[in-house]
């Protein structure tokens, strides 16, 4: 669940997350990469105004950790 007033969102790349935004509902899966970036969540949940200003950080996903 988003918090009314979160602003940012840590997610790992090559990973599916669901979002919930109060009853609004959305989903995205996350391309593997080897390097991290952000992405305004406005530009992919566009019909949730609640979606609005929140940024997502892409962390690099686990399988390029070498470990």
């Amino acid at each position: 669940m988003v918090a009314p007033r979160q602003r940012n969102i840590d997610v790992e790349a090559g990973k599916s997350v669901a979002f919930r935004f109060g009853t609004q509902k959305a989903a995205w899966a996350f391309a593997p990469c080897s390097d991290a970036g952000a992405l305004e969540r406005v530009r992919k949940f566009s019909g949730i105004p609640a979606a609005l200003g929140i940024w997502m950080r892409i962390r690099p996903g686990s399988m390029f950790s070498g470990g």
